[in-house]
């Protein structure tokens, strides 16, 4: 038998920074990081590429992704993944190496969600993907900094904007303070301006959101991260001194706490809707005192509206307390009427506020109209059936009524500027 002849060697291609038209082809399925890559680094360095092929195995995911990473679904890497295996891999992935136990592995800067959807395919016994054809691995020394500057802002281009609130604001003020970081040193207005040029997000909605991380109390911070506070009511917050930020805090984070999660299911709404009752009445004592003029009267207010608040969630405490209480001894006659005094008490409310609007002044646009709005979407947001419903939705439904509440949103703090600037 005869020998064969040795296998040529591959041979590797080094290039440094990509002309415009080798750009052109280092597209992703979804998105350009070649371009990204160029206008983030010109006139900064030049950064040299190989063209290799790399075992998947031999791919890490990168850690600076994870804030990203949430906006994606196991069905948007499924879809992704039938796409490449419908049309191949069209566009490279962007990687640099780094060792590990004494090996070379490559770290992702573009195109994990590509990753994830071939070692699905993997996964699933597909061996065309064992290796990835022409990755494009960065051989030129790079800082921390640099890297994550690379990726968030393949991220923030790539993806056109982001209709998660929380992971666009997070992005944009971690990306302005890594702007600003060696070796790049922009000022926060010039980090703000690049933002806008690779991303689909606003200046006016990248002020915001910068503003929100660094103004806004911590603790409402995170209630607004786990979705129990809105964005625009914590809009408003920021324009409060810090002290009376975190007394708001203090009254969200006793109302969080109550937990109605053991009840049966129409003591729960009952008891979910006192909630909601609470948090609206406390918006709007808020709102109150902080369009008040007079300080002494702006600050009784606030005062005011901190003791109530806290006297109903005690209320409200007292009573899932009792009725936990007639629960565990099956009294159900005393588990009822606590349920049914709860309905009685929301009705008279609701029967004194209809009563103090009739004896103030005509209600304004926003009183008549976007109040009931209000108060529809915290019903709704309450509804365990609505949450399962959104489950059930499917996601050009979902990216729909996502579409549909930004523009809403747009319009009514174009309003509210619109109101604040008549003072």
């Amino acid at each position: 038998m005869g020998m064969k002849s040795p296998a040529k060697k591959k041979e590797i291609v080094k290039r440094s920074r990509p002309t415009d038209a080798e750009l052109g082809k280092i597209d992703s399925n979804n998105g350009d990081a070649g371009k990204i890559i160029s206008d983030l680094t010109a006139g900064h360095k030049s950064i040299e590429y190989e063209a290799r092929d790399i075992a998947l195995y031999d791919i890490r995911v990168n850690a600076d992704n994870e804030i990203f990473r949430q906006a994606d679904t196991q069905e948007d890497i499924v879809q992704l993944a039938e796409d490449i295996q419908r049309n191949g891999l069209m566009h490279n992935l962007v990687v640099f190496p780094q060792e590990e136990n004494g090996k070379t592995v490559y770290v992702l800067l573009s195109g994990e969600r590509r990753y994830r959807a071939m070692e699905y395919l993997e996964k699933r016994g597909d061996a065309t993907w064992n290796t990835i054809k022409n990755c494009n691995v960065i051989t030129t020394s790079l800082s921390e900094n640099e890297k994550k500057v690379l990726l968030y802002s393949a991220n923030l281009q790539v993806r056109g904007g982001f209709a998660d609130e929380q992971i666009r604001r997070k992005a944009v003020a971690e990306f302005v303070v890594c702007l600003q970081n060696e070796p790049f040193n922009m000022t926060e207005k010039d980090a703000k301006k690049a933002i806008k040029e690779v991303s689909a997000t606003t200046a006016k909605q990248i002020d915001r959101d910068f503003r929100i991380e660094e103004k806004l109390d911590k603790e409402l911070l995170r209630l607004l991260d786990n979705k129990f506070l809105t964005r625009m009511e914590c809009e408003s917050y920021i324009t409060l001194e810090p002290e009376e930020q975190h007394k708001i805090a203090q009254c969200y984070l006793l109302l969080s706490a109550v937990d109605v999660s053991n009840c049966d299911t129409d003591a729960r709404e009952r008891l979910l809707q006192e909630c909601n009752s609470i948090h609206y009445d406390f918006i709007r004592a808020i709102d109150r005192a902080r369009k008040t003029n007079e300080p002494d009267e702006r600050d009784e207010r606030l005062k005011t509206a901190f003791a109530e608040c806290k006297n109903e969630i005690r209320l409200l405490q007292n009573r899932v307390g009792e009725y936990r209480d007639a629960v565990s001894r099956h009294d159900t006659e005393k588990a009822e009427e606590i349920a049914k005094d709860v309905a009685r008490d929301q009705e008279a409310k609701r029967v004194e506020k209809k009563e103090q609007k009739s004896e103030s002044e005509s209600a304004t646009f926003v009183e008549k109209t976007i109040q009931p709005v209000a108060n529809k979407i915290f019903k709704k947001m309450s509804s365990t059936s609505y949450k399962r419903g959104v489950k059930k939705m499917s996601q050009e439904r979902r990216d729909n009524d996502v579409a549909i509440l930004n523009e809403l949103i747009e319009q009514a703090q174009s309003l509210r500027d619109l109101i604040e600037a008549a003072k």
